[in-house]
């Protein structure tokens, strides 16, 4: 059984050419079994965020051996030399995503000063529905499915970033940063954000902080990250409720003015939220039937 191997593979079809303006998937997929078919690379593009749901892994990353197990999470930059496989005991479940663009070198470098490779997660549920909802979309590619794509990658990080947070409760606080800057975009989005306040959870003056920023985003400015993201957001939010208004959709996401938003939204995505949401090709509760298969014995 061990040897068994289930895979569901999807692949985005993004030119590697073109500018990155906020985090682009290049695949993601589920895995289970395979113990004895390790994955072994000097070298690969991107970052790989994994969650084990079952099982057991090792791996060697950086020189050092590694296990990682149910419940936990594997974040790995893959232009490092990495080996990875399942356990030959108890074979692994995963999910994986692998990525890059805007502001990520700056989460893993969080994550990896937080302890990396190997993290707990906060909630499988959770996990097995966001990647279920991001095999759909990336299989069906709606309108605006790269952006609804980067939402739900944030969602999954933050699965992550939870109990790294209860960590820092409990005695040991993060170091100030661009990091904190990108988490207090992602968990205060609705909340009114300046500059100055980005600056403040960086821990640095205006100035330095717009350049860090923009060094660390593909020179994108702090204020024009923020509006990527709440679009991001709003698209969820489109798709997922999809009779919520359009007014409810800006509030919820951060804008108090419609027509601003309205207008910024089609800037972004190049049409309007009311004909965005008449393109939609099926509710997002068809998504649920796209499940993994089950392994063996389940």
């Amino acid at each position: 059984m061990g040897n068994t191997v289930h895979r569901v593979w999807v692949v985005d079809s993004w030119s590697r050419s073109a500018p990155l303006l906020w985090p682009r998937i290049f695949d993601a997929g589920y895995h289970t079994g395979g113990s004895g078919h390790p994955t072994v690379r000097a070298t690969y593009p991107g970052f790989q965020l994994q969650f084990v749901v079952g099982g057991e892994g090792r791996g060697i990353y950086r020189r050092h051996a590694f296990r990682v197990r149910k419940g936990q999470a594997l974040c790995l930059d893959l232009q490092l030399p990495h080996r990875y496989e399942a356990d030959e005991v108890r074979p692994w479940q995963v999910y994986w995503v692998r990525f890059e663009g805007p502001g990520c070198r700056s989460i893993y470098d969080t994550l990896d000063r937080s302890g990396g490779p190997v993290f707990p997660f906060a909630s499988e549920a959770r996990v097995r529905q966001l990647f279920r909802d991001l095999f759909g979309i990336l299989r069906s590619r709606p309108p605006g499915y790269d952006l609804l794509a980067w939402s739900l990658l944030v969602r999954m990080l933050r699965e992550v970033f939870v109990e790294i947070s209860a960590r820092s409760a409990a005695g040991n606080p993060p170091q100030p940063g661009i990091p904190q800057a990108l988490n207090l975009i992602a968990e205060h989005y609705p909340e009114r954000i300046t500059l100055d306040r980005l600056a403040a959870a960086g821990g640095m003056s205006r100035f330095h902080f717009i350049r860090r920023f923009k060094e660390a985003t593909n020179g994108m400015p702090p204020i024009r990250y923020l509006e990527r993201f709440r679009m991001s957001q709003a698209l969820h939010l489109i798709h997922t409720h999809p009779k919520m208004t359009v007014k409810s959709v800006a509030e919820q996401v951060g804008f108090t003015d419609l027509s601003y938003f309205s207008h910024r939204f089609k800037t972004v995505m190049g049409t309007s939220p009311r004909r965005l949401r008449k393109l939609m090709p099926f509710p997002h509760a068809a998504w649920q039937t796209l499940d993994p298969p089950k392994p063996p014995g389940s």
